[in-house]
C-alpha cells in the first residue's frame, strides 16, 4: 500500500503536540548543537528551537531533540525574485496547506536548508515554523519574563513598602 503525501503526513502528526502551542502562529524555529552533561559523560546533540512570542513582556523557547521531532511546518510561499526561486515565511499558519513540510528522514537540518535556502543553524535568518513533537517526548521550556522591580518584589512575597 502506497502513502499519498496527505496519508504520510497524518500519520507522522498522530499523537503529537504543536509548539508553538497556538500553532496558528509561527515561532521563530533553528537547529543548535547543545552538550548534554549527564551522571555518565558529555553528549553533543542537535536540538530543535522554537521561540514563541507572547503577551507583552512574556516569551517562550523550547528546545526539543532534534531526532524526538515528528515534523515541522514552515508556512509561507514561493517567490520569483531576480530570476530565483525564493521562500517567503509567514507569522500564521492557519492553512497547513500553504507551506513546505518536513518530516521523516527529510527532518534534517541539512535537507530543510537544502530546500528552503535558509541558514536553518542561525537563530537571525528569520525562519517561522511550528514543530510537532510526539507527546510523551521531553521537552525543555524557557519562559522569559519583563517585570518591573516591585512586580518581581510582590510575585516573590517581598513586603509592601506602604
Amino acid at each position: 500500500m502506497d502513502l499519498d503525501f496527505r496519508k504520510a503526513r497524518a500519520l507522522h502528526l498522530a499523537g503529537t503536540v504543536a509548539f508553538p502551542l497556538c500553532h496558528s502562529n509561527a515561532g521563530d524555529v533553528w537547529f543548535e548543537n547543545c552538550t548534554v552533561q549527564y551522571r555518565g559523560g558529555v553528549e553533543t546533540s542537535k536540538f530543535l528551537f522554537v521561540h514563541e512570542r507572547g503577551s507583552v513582556g512574556h516569551d517562550t523557547t523550547r528546545l526539543i531533540k532534534a531526532s524526538h521531532v515528528a515534523a515541522v511546518f514552515f508556512p509561507g510561499y514561493w517567490e520569483e525574485r531576480e530570476g530565483r526561486r525564493v521562500y517567503r515565511f509567514s507569522d500564521e499558519a492557519y492553512d497547513l496547506e500553504k507551506g513546505e513540510w518536513f518530516f521523516g528522514p527529510d527532518m534534517t537540518a541539512e535537507r530543510i536548508h537544502e530546500v528552503l535556502k535558509v541558514d536553518i543553524l542561525n537563530r537571525a535568518a528569520g525562519a517561522k515554523g511550528v514543530a510537532f513533537v510526539p507527546e510523551n517526548q521531553a521537552v525543555f521550556t524557557l519562559d522569559e519574563w519583563a517585570e518591573t522591580a516591585i512586580q518581581v518584589s510582590f510575585a516573590q512575597g517581598g513586603c509592601d513598602p506602604r
